[in-house]
């Protein structure tokens, strides 16, 4: 099952947009954005579907996902009677930068959005304190009253350290266009992350040293350079798995993995579970 672009609207001039929907069950449908998208789900509760990662959600949680990062998400059951409520906020990268610029008071978000390429898990007190400015841009009367409200969203968001990364790996940085040294490593690991690499492979590729790499891969990881190898081939491994029917062998050759017991084992390590057992979840919920 291959991810697909969900247009949030047809305007391409979008800057943000809110939807409330209240959904008593819901379907498997791999997807990304081309926008920030922040989920909050209230009166439920069931799985998160994101990137590589697999997790519960409860009443109150919210999740955040940059642009590209695949996601979904499955009820498992109702809270109550009423009318369970999934609030979305969707806004593009060039408008939040711009509001972030103008408004110094929100420029911890900055992290926020650099975590979402992860994808972002926020506490239920975040939730619940997010639930009031959700609920109500339902009662007002135009664009001008609503962003007061949006506008309130994001600094909760910004001030909020309740909060957890799902996948070790950025799938999508938001910054693509950023020629830093850390966004160069990213692009050089998604282009080769399929044979072998060694730090000096990167090294080589950015023109220093091997020492430098190992501390660019500390501060802006937050890893070891062979960590984060792992963790990204591992990642697209659970793509594989997803998308398409092929053999898991040759889904571990294709990830960088020319072992399949190893596969195995380092796909256990980090999935507390099996290839075959992460696949067959993923069928469960399709």
């Amino acid at each position: 099952m291959k991810p697909f672009i969900e247009r949030v609207s047809r305007d391409q001039s979008l800057n943000w947009l809110v939807k409330q929907f209240h959904c008593r069950e819901s379907h498997f449908e791999w997807h990304y954005h081309l926008e920030y998208e922040l989920v909050l789900t209230l009166g439920s509760e069931g799985k998160w579907f994101v990137g590589g990662y697999t997790g519960d959600f409860e009443h109150g949680s919210v999740m955040m996902a940059a642009p590209h990062l695949p996601h979904t998400s499955i009820i498992s059951r109702l809270l109550s009677s009423e009318q369970p409520t999934t609030y979305i906020l969707w806004f593009s990268h060039q408008w939040v930068s711009n509001i972030i610029q103008a408004m110094p008071e929100l420029s911890d978000l900055h992290e926020v959005l650099t975590e979402s390429g992860k994808g972002l898990g926020f506490d239920p007190e975040v939730g619940l304190a997010l639930a009031e400015p959700f609920a109500a841009i339902d009662q007002c009367q135009n664009d001008g009253q609503r962003l007061i409200h949006v506008l309130q969203i994001l600094q909760i968001l910004a001030q909020a350290k309740q909060r957890h990364t799902f996948n070790k790996v950025s799938v999508c940085p938001p910054n693509e266009e950023d020629g830093s040294k850390a966004s160069k490593i990213t692009r050089f690991v998604e282009a080769n992350y399929d044979h072998p690499i060694t730090i000096a492979d990167v090294a080589h590729y950015l023109n220093t040293s091997e020492s430098s790499v190992r501390r660019l891969f500390q501060k802006h990881f937050n890893e070891s350079f062979s960590e984060h190898i792992k963790q990204y081939r591992i990642g697209k491994a659970c793509e594989l798995l997803i998308n398409t029917e092929q053999p898991i062998a040759m889904i571990a050759e294709r990830t960088g993995f020319h072992n399949l017991s190893n596969f195995n084992r380092q796909f256990a390590q980090v999935k507390q579970q099996t290839p075959r057992e992460f696949r067959r979840l993923y069928e469960q919920r399709a």
